[in-house]
């Protein structure tokens, strides 16, 4: 409940900021909102700070025996924070385009910020990979572990059914039905995973790329402008 709050919040934030920013940066007097100019720059580091902590989230997710936080935190603050980039280079750019890193780093941007949405997209259809408590990723391999265990269970029962008459058999083939039942469900899961980490692997092979080139492409225009 209270990540739920706190997400709301910053989702509320994130989106006043995107509908009233713009509007008050064009009752700044042009000249004022050069690119180059204190104001510009100042927005120019803002998104760069924004870029650089959005990607850190990459590091945390990676180290997940960090107790650096929730990941659920990091995701909505790696999600708004990557809104609010889009947002600050826009208004550091004072929506020119120009040809050159500072165009490059734009575009690399939205297009970091599109396959992001497309990653959120499948995170919603996978519940329950990540845990809020333990924080631990379910892998196919655990899932197939745990039908190995069930396999073996019923290989005991079924030795042990075949010494059985009576009651004592009735009930062993009501457990066995069970772990059959059981199995049949693992196996659903274990498909659904490997599914889902098919997807998964193609995503990151496309978004981490994207937002490394990204980062490099921001530190070079921001050096460039700061000292060339």
């Amino acid at each position: 409940m209270k990540y739920e709050r706190w997400s709301k919040y910053l989702a509320g934030i994130t989106a006043l900021l995107v509908m009233v920013g713009p509007i008050i940066y064009r009752v700044i007097p042009e000249g004022a909102r050069n690119p180059k100019g204190n104001l510009g720059l100042f927005m120019g580091g803002v998104a760069l700070v924004l870029i650089l902590y959005a990607g850190f989230y990459s590091v945390r997710r990676a180290r997940l025996w960090l107790r650096w936080g929730k990941i659920e935190y990091w995701l909505s603050l790696h999600t708004y924070l990557g809104i609010l980039a889009v947002l600050f280079v826009l208004l550091h750019a004072d929506w020119r385009f120009r040809p050159g890193a500072a165009t490059a780093a734009l575009v690399l941007l939205i297009l970091v910020t599109i396959s992001g949405v497309v990653g959120w997209a499948i995170y919603l259809v996978i519940p329950g990979r990540i845990s809020s408590e333990a924080e631990e990723v379910v892998t196919p391999e655990e899932t197939y572990f745990k039908l190995e265990k069930v396999q073996g269970e019923i290989d005991k029962l079924e030795r042990r059914r075949a010494k059985q008459d009576g009651d004592k058999a009735a009930e062993t083939d009501e457990e066995l039905r069970l772990l059959a039942e059981k199995i049949a469900l693992l196996e659903k899961e274990l498909k659904n995973e490997f599914r889902q980490e098919a997807a998964l692997g193609t995503w990151l092979y496309i978004h981490i790329p994207l937002s490394a080139a990204l980062i490099v492409v921001a530190c070079v225009h921001a050096f460039m402008t700061l000292y060339l």
